[in-house]
């Protein structure tokens, strides 16, 4: 997950709609284990309301769709778990993208933080746009 902060994008500094992840993130913590990027001016404040199993991170994005510009994942036929590094262009890129500057998504500390945890990572040589991998 990522944690909204955008004024342009949520009401009242964000707060509703902080509290909705808090509340998401605490229902799938019943289930599987819950990580949250968070951006540096808004750690303190995820750290202060997530629960503690929450493991919280610190990552640059410019939006809370994690869908959009998250890593991308990969499973073989024996289990074996592959992350995609692939490039997001913010929906379109510096001609009629949706945010500048493009490379602000997040994408490439996705694809540090995987590293860090032990993923192996498969590059895509193309830029991706709403979630559509461009044929090599």
């Amino acid at each position: 997950m990522l944690w909204p902060e955008r004024n342009d994008n949520w009401r009242d500094g964000a707060k509703p709609a902080q509290k909705a992840f808090l509340d998401v993130a605490t229902a799938i913590l019943q289930f599987e284990p819950v990580t949250v990027c968070v951006s540096p001016a808004q750690y303190q404040n995820a750290r202060e309301r997530l629960p503690r199993e929450v493991r919280v991170v610190e990552m640059a994005s410019n939006d809370a769709w994690i869908r959009d510009c998250g890593p991308t994942f990969l499973v073989n036929d024996k289990g074996d778990v592959r992350a995609i590094d692939w490039e997001f262009n913010s929906w379109g890129g510096l001609v009629d993208g949706l945010y500048f500057p493009v490379g602000s998504s997040g994408q490439s500390r996705c694809a540090e933080g995987l590293r860090d945890r032990g993923r192996r990572l498969l590059p895509h040589p193309r830029l991706c746009a709403r979630r559509r991998f461009h044929p090599c």
